[in-house]
């Protein structure tokens, strides 16, 4: 089976971080807009409509429901408010919750308990919600598809006490067609700036791995230069590790000692020597790997060895 490299490792675990990052942060920025923009259309609507209520209608106009030839008349007042091309359906609320008037002549003077927003709205609060048209007193819209349900409190002369609510439909087609731009302009940007970011990582450990390499190829043809030239050498090289094992036996410590490389590498130093310089080797090495203090190292000494016939070598 193949081994991964450095480079495959990174390239998919950065993908797949800055994938699940993306989409995160993508959907969080368009949630966001989306939340801002809508939030925004509801103060300017509520704004426009609370105004303009108050300069063409006074208290008294919006208590009773509006019948026979007061609807006519009630509605070429309505037509002076200017809200807009997407407001589909007015509703005009009394505090008793019922409809005062209406552009849907059939719900005028219906009375309807169970409507929240409206409750929340009589208590001063521009409530809204994006509607989904199974209310009751909303059989009458449900040709819209998408539609912004505003209701806005009324207060006439600096007064706290709130007498009538406008509700107001806003036909959010051409709302959403902005958002979903924007939307499409947001994740354009959040794809093309991670790709980018990905290209740029991307080539940073792409040239870091292959430097990593470069020094790792350099490494290994030094360390197989040495083996072999110790190899190759005339002389018998026994090298040991900080605890005294052989990890080094060439082959003429072979022809030497007798012992296969097998047979040693691993095991301590003191199967090649003679009994009478064991302890004293032994002491030596803890005392050079405890303390980095040695009377060998730099000079030559002559001592003796055993072969595996336990025949002495000078």
């Amino acid at each position: 089976m193949r081994k991964i490299t450095l480079i495959q490792k990174f390239s998919l675990l950065c993908l797949v971080v800055l994938v699940l990052f993306g989409i995160v942060s993508g959907w969080i920025i368009t949630t966001s807009l989306e939340c801002n923009i809508l939030d925004r259309s509801k103060k300017v609507t509520a704004s426009i409509v609370s105004q303009g209520v108050q300069h063409e209608f006074t208290a008294v106009d919006l208590i009773t429901p509006k019948v026979g030839s007061e609807f006519d008349a009630f509605a070429e007042r309505v037509k002076h408010l200017s809200l807009g091309p997407d407001i589909v359906r007015i509703k005009v609320w009394n505090k008793g919750q019922v409809v005062v008037w209406s552009d849907e002549k059939r719900l005028v003077g219906q009375r309807f308990p169970d409507n929240e927003e409206l409750k929340g709205a009589l208590n001063g609060e521009v409530t809204s919600e994006i509607s989904t048209l199974k209310k009751s007193e909303q059989k009458f819209e449900r040709q819209f598809k998408r539609l912004l349900e505003l209701y806005v409190p009324i207060r006439f002369n600096g007064k706290t006490d709130i007498e009538t609510v406008f509700e107001i439909y806003q036909n959010l087609d051409h709302l959403y067609a902005d958002i979903s731009h924007l939307k499409l302009i947001v994740w354009t940007s959040v794809i093309s700036g991670f790709v980018f970011l990905y290209l740029i990582l991307f080539g940073i450990v792409w040239h870091a791995s292959r430097h990593i390499e470069a020094q790792t190829k350099e490494i290994v043809q030094s360390e197989e230069r040495y083996r072999s030239l110790v190899r190759s050498a005339h002389d018998g090289i026994v090298a040991i590790d900080r605890k005294g094992k052989v990890i080094l036996f060439n082959e003429a410590a072979v022809k030497m000692f007798g012992y296969s490389p097998e047979e040693v590498i691993g095991q301590p130093l003191t199967m090649l020597l003679p009994e009478q310089y064991i302890t004293k080797h032994i002491g030596g090495v803890s005392r050079f790997f405890e303390t980095g203090e040695t009377t060998l190292i730099g000079k030559t000494i002559e001592m003796e060895g055993s072969r595996r016939d336990g025949e002495p070598i000078a």
